[in-house]
């Protein structure tokens, strides 16, 4: 036994002091292994959210905007091969003066998403920002507007959509078919939801025109039978000609004007042709049917037959917000105008913050000498659109072209 014990002592002696050792080898598999999960997850994208802004005085909107700012990163968080760091880290940031590409650095993250919470009484706007940390690039911004009716429904379903929409922006191989999409085209469908998200946030300008057109394009051009940007690109094109002629813009000359003019009537009908062609009883095709401009040019009595199209749109989808308001101007253009308050009524329930709505009210509400309304929506407007100017402008001037680009209706 004591031989035996003496040969392990010496056997073990020799194993640990003098055998070479394969710890250097181990070790840079181990340094290896650790570099390709980092290079792997630097790869498949990282991303922090900052606290969303309060732009609220209401003390209770503070519990509202980080219960959203909690379901933006759980639903984040499922997004396959994206890491996202922890809202404890995030917290971090929310008063800090770092610069977002320092912020970036320090959180070791490829975006950011920063944004604010608005609300107006019973009417919530989220507004949201991505930027890639790297570059301090916008890569993408949008509004959401809702009713609050239910605060932790509103804030899961605004975190989902946000989710899903940047998930379309930095990922989306990862998307697959979306529920209810329009098209089988991911890439389509974010060039519409962008080009719909301007109308709905910014006042109508030649800039902001030309930007849905660009993205309505780029959408049919990536999917030649997506119907509904065809209809949205016709409606689109029909408000560049009419601003054309009643306020001289795209051109800075008559002649200038008049190609741009041309050009756009004809891209217009293209639009509309085809969309008709796709699917005649769609809601867009039908209410590019009842603005269209070309026809209206063509032939006076046209205003009169475009309730059709109206009515069949509201059939199929009676919570659509802009049939209603497109429906209120066509009492109000046949001279039904007290006829045209409910409408107008109805629209801005349905969708309170939609900046080409309520500029439009705007427009009805101070043509028939309503100041109640006409201030209400003067101060709506500005605070979706600060751009705009202030209150009394908006009150008194009676011309200005700033507040809608739905000049016809006038």
């Amino acid at each position: 036994v004591v031989v035996l014990l003496a040969l392990a002592v010496v056997l073990f002696a020799w194993d640990t002091l003098f055998k070479p050792s394969d710890t250097s080898n181990n070790a840079g598999s181990a340094v290896t292994d650790q570099s390709d999960t980092n290079a792997g997850a630097q790869a498949s994208g990282s991303i922090a959210v900052l606290p969303l802004h309060n732009m609220s005085a209401i003390p209770d909107n503070e519990y509202f905007v980080g219960g959203i700012h909690e379901e933006i990163l759980t639903n984040l968080s499922r997004i396959e091969n994206l890491r996202v760091v922890s809202r404890t880290s995030a917290l971090r940031y929310i008063a800090s003066d770092l610069s977002l590409n320092d912020i970036g650095r320090e959180l070791d993250v490829r975006y950011i998403v920063e944004g604010s919470v608005r609300r107006i009484k019973d009417h919530v706007r989220i507004t949201v920002q991505l930027i890639d940390a790297a570059t301090d690039a916008h890569l993408w911004a949008r509004n959401y507007d809702r009713e609050l009716v239910d605060v932790f429904a509103t804030q899961s379903e605004v975190a989902r959509e946000i989710a899903r929409s940047i998930q379309l922006e930095i990922s989306p191989e990862t998307v697959g078919s979306l529920d209810n999409m329009p098209t089988h085209s991911v890439k389509a469908y974010d060039l519409y939801v962008k080009a719909n998200s301007i109308d709905r946030s910014h006042p109508s300008t030649e800039f902001s025109y030309r930007q849905q057109r660009d993205l309505l394009e780029a959408a049919v051009a990536e999917d030649p039978d997506f119907v509904e940007a065809w209809g949205r690109l016709n409606f689109v094109l029909d408000e560049i000609a009419r601003t054309i002629l009643q306020l001289g813009w795209f051109g800075d000359t008559e002649a200038e004007r008049d190609a741009i003019f041309a050009e756009t009537r004809q891209a217009a009908q293209r639009a509309l042709d085809r969309a008709v062609a796709l699917d005649p009883a769609n809601v867009e095709t039908l209410l590019a049917l009842a603005t269209d401009f070309v026809a209206e040019q063509e032939d006076g009595e046209y205003r009169i037959d475009r309730r059709k199209y109206i009515d069949r749109a509201l059939e199929i989808d009676p919570e659509n917000a802009f049939s209603w308001y497109t429906l209120g101007w066509w009492y109000h253009i046949a001279g039904q105008s007290l006829t045209a308050r409910e409408p107008f009524l109805k629209a801005l329930e349905l969708d309170p913050l939609h900046a080409h709505i309520v500029g439009g009210a705007l427009i009805y509400f101070r043509n028939v000498g309503d100041q109640e309304m006409t201030t209400l929506l003067s101060e709506r407007l500005i605070q979706i659109a600060p751009e705009l100017g202030d209150e009394e402008t908006l009150t008194k001037d009676t011309t200005d072209s700033r507040v809608n680009g739905i000049i016809w209706q006038n």
